[in-house]
């Protein structure tokens, strides 16, 4: 859609912004440091 477009009552308009971290990698994250926590000795 260009950015001149007129909307219609009714038209959604979805506005999306670049990502602040990939999910993939801050999922890896998350597990190695679940993975770290479960290692430690008291």
């Amino acid at each position: 859609m260009k950015a001149d477009a007129k909307l219609n009552p009714g038209d959604r308009v979805e506005i999306y912004r670049p990502l602040i971290a990939d999910p993939k990698e801050a999922r890896k994250k998350r597990a190695a440091e679940g993975k770290a926590m479960k290692n430690r000795t008291r």
